[in-house]
C-alpha cells in the first residue's frame, strides 16, 4: 500500500487544525500521514473540553488572554481528549478510511493501536522502549476527563516510558474516515505546562530520555518504523489546492472564531 506523506513546517494553531480537518473531509482512499510544528507555541483544547476547566486550572492564562501578548496561540481541536501545550514536539496526523484498516482494527481502540504500532517500532530505533497504556475501566476513563492536562493521565494508545507519558493522541471520525493526531514530546518546559494547564503532568520527553537525534531524524525514524511494521511505502506531496482552499475556509470560519474555540460549537 502507498500512503501520502506531508512534511509541513511550523504554523499557527488555527491553520494546523484547519489542515487536519480539511484532510479528513477530503479523504478519498489514499491514506495521508502529516508531520507539522506550531509557531507560536499553542494551547489546544479537546473537542468537548469545557473552557472553564482550563481557566480554573491555569495559573497565568486568563490575564494573557485578556491582554494578548502574542507569545502563544490557543485553539480547540476537532478531536477529543484534554488540553495539550504545543511547544517543543513533533505533531503527526493520520487520515484514512475505516475500510483501509484491517478488519480487526476498525474499532476506536483497534485503530488507535494499529496506527501506533509503527511509531513504537520507529522509537525503538532511537533507543526508546515505549509501551502503549493499558486499557481502562469506566471509572478510570471518567477520572481522566476531570483533569485539564492531557499529559496528566494516560488513556488508550498513549505512549508511556516508565509509567510517564511521552506521546498523547486523539481521534475523530467523519463519513467513514478517521483523523488521528498526536504529540510526541522532544523536550518539555514544565513551567509553561503548569501555567497553561495547572500541572506539568506526568510527562517525559525524548531529551530527558537521552535521545540526541534531530527533529528531522526523529520524523524519519517514525516514518520508517510505520513503513517496516505495516509493509507500506510513502510518497511525498504537499497539501493540494482543494485541501488548501478548504483549510483556508475552516481557518477563517471556524478555528479563529470564539464560538468554536470557547464552546466547541461551529457557526
Amino acid at each position: 500500500m502507498i500512503w501520502d506523506l506531508i512534511l509541513d513546517g511550523a504554523a499557527r494553531g488555527a491553520w494546523n487544525m484547519a489542515v487536519d480537518e480539511a484532510l479528513l473531509r477530503c479523504a478519498s482512499g489514499t491514506p495521508v500521514m502529516r508531520f507539522y510544528e506550531w509557531n507560536p507555541a499553542c494551547l489546544s483544547l479537546g473537542r468537548f473540553q469545557p473552557w472553564d476547566q482550563i481557566l480554573a486550572a491555569s495559573s497565568g492564562l486568563r490575564s494573557e488572554l485578556e491582554e494578548p501578548s502574542g507569545h502563544f496561540d490557543w485553539v480547540r481541536r476537532p478531536t477529543g481528549g484534554r488540553a495539550v501545550w504545543h511547544q517543543h514536539e513533533i505533531t503527526y496526523s493520520v487520515v484514512l478510511r475505516e475500510a483501509d484498516l484491517p478488519q480487526g482494527a476498525r474499532s476506536v481502540t483497534g485503530a488507535y493501536r494499529w496506527l501506533s504500532e509503527g511509531f513504537l517500532a520507529g522509537l525503538e530505533t532511537l533507543g526508546v522502549r515505549a509501551e502503549m497504556a493499558a486499557m481502562q475501566n469506566k471509572a478510570e476513563r471518567d477520572a481522566a476527563q476531570t483533569r485539564a492536562n492531557c499529559f496528566d493521565a494516560a488513556t488508550r494508545c498513549d505512549f508511556l516510558v516508565g509509567g510517564r507519558k511521552l506521546l498523547g493522541a486523539a481521534q475523530c471520525r467523519q463519513n467513514g474516515a478517521i483523523l488521528q493526531h498526536g504529540s510526541l514530546l522532544l523536550k518539555a518546559d514544565a513551567a509553561a505546562w503548569r501555567a497553561a494547564t495547572g500541572t506539568a503532568g506526568s510527562l517525559v520527553s525524548l531529551e530527558e530520555l537521552g535521545v540526541s537525534a534531530s527533529r528531522d531524524e526523529t520524523v524519519s525514524a517514525l516514518v520508517q518504523g510505520v513503513s517496516r511494521h505495516h509493509g507500506m511505502t510513502f510518497a511525498r506531496r504537499k497539501v493540494n489546492p482543494a485541501e488548501c482552499e478548504l483549510a483556508n475556509t475552516l481557518q477563517r470560519d471556524k478555528y479563529t472564531r470564539d464560538n468554536w474555540n470557547m464552546t466547541g460549537r461551529a457557526l
